[in-house]
């Protein structure tokens, strides 16, 4: 498991609230939580504020109340790569332009974007189809180009939201074991990985810790620490145990 030294983000009690005309919903209650150098799986049932959890952590949503702390390098705004559900691939653009184009919007010109995107498509896998457009690619080549655009960008912190939910069950797999492979061979300058989920066998193969949550308002009912080396093994006797503790919990 990944050494959890120090933190780089602390959700200091924080929840979130929705409303219009005089109407308000509280999805998120009173969460606090500390977030190091390891991966995390953020799991919960359908609804309960998970994408949402993740969408305050990236700075795209404001917390109703409390607040979130960023120990990045910077020690400012918090330096976080996202990948998507769907990849969202601009059509009329090649795969190397996709990921070129965050790099390009932060004022790198074009031809050291371009060199960057090609690095990161090589990393999972797609060098020969660099110019390729998004509807030649199968979902799972789509997806590791989102994947891809997620890493050019450096970040410190890659959140996740269900990125492998679309996918068919073979090409998820590939993929779990590939982005794994990333972060832990260190190619990357990714210390964090935040994966939301639904799915219990995925979080316990993928996750240093389990962060379980309670159906809306969410708050967090348990932390599960997985002390499993890698990697790991579906079919061990450790494995199916810690499973099924995690289903208890969900349930």
């Amino acid at each position: 498991m990944a050494e959890l030294v120090e933190a780089l983000v602390i959700l200091d009690n924080i929840s979130k609230e929705y409303g219009s005309r005089g109407k308000s919903v509280r999805v998120i209650d009173n969460i606090s939580l500390e977030i190091g150098s390891e991966f995390l799986a953020i799991l919960g049932p359908s609804g309960c504020g998970k994408s949402t959890l993740l969408r305050m952590i990236a700075g795209v949503e404001k917390p109703s109340s409390g607040r979130i702390v960023y120990k990045t390098h910077d020690k400012g705004s918090p330096s976080v790569g996202f990948v998507f559900q769907s990849p969202n691939l601009i059509p009329w653009l090649t795969a190397l332009e996709n990921v070129a184009l965050p790099l390009k919007a932060r004022g790198i010109p074009a031809r050291e974007a371009e060199e960057i995107a090609r690095r990161y498509l090589s990393l999972v896998g797609l060098q020969e189809f660099e110019n390729f457009y998004p509807d030649e690619l199968s979902g799972g080549m789509k997806q590791r180009v989102n994947i891809a655009r997620a890493l050019s960008v450096e970040p410190e912190i890659l959140l996740m939201d269900e990125p492998f939910s679309h996918l068919d069950p073979l090409t998820a797999e590939s993929l779990r074991a590939e982005l794994l492979d990333i972060w832990l061979s260190g190619v990357s300058p990714v210390k964090a990985v935040v994966l939301v989920t639904h799915d219990v066998i995925e979080a316990v193969y993928m996750a240093d810790r389990i962060v379980i949550l309670t159906p809306r308002p969410a708050r967090i009912s348990k932390i599960v620490s997985v002390n499993l080396p890698r990697p790991r093994n579906r079919l061990s006797p450790e494995f199916g145990k810690l499973v099924d503790l995690v289903y208890e919990y969900v349930s």
